[in-house]
């Protein structure tokens, strides 16, 4: 019988924690890659948050959503 290793990603003293994280940020950063689509879906729903609602349901203004195009992140080369 072999014993599995449970990762637990909340105890950062564990050996190998930092090696770890950049494994996965690694594969996440290959597979957004990867997807040619990724891109365009991001700016399509960051426009969207920019742009005021065409429909509105009461007479009030809908609330103010704040910018955030300068916290995203960049695309990896």
């Amino acid at each position: 019988m072999v014993a599995q290793v449970t990762w637990d990603p909340e105890d950062t003293s564990q050996p190998g924690f930092v090696a770890e994280c950049r494994r996965q940020s690694l594969l996440v950063a290959q597979a957004d890659a990867a997807d040619e689509a990724l891109g365009a879906f991001l700016d399509a729903a960051l426009a969207d948050l920019d742009e005021p609602s065409l429909t509105t349901s009461s007479s009030r203004p809908a609330p103010a959503t704040p910018h955030r195009s300068a916290g995203r992140r960049p695309r990896p080369r």
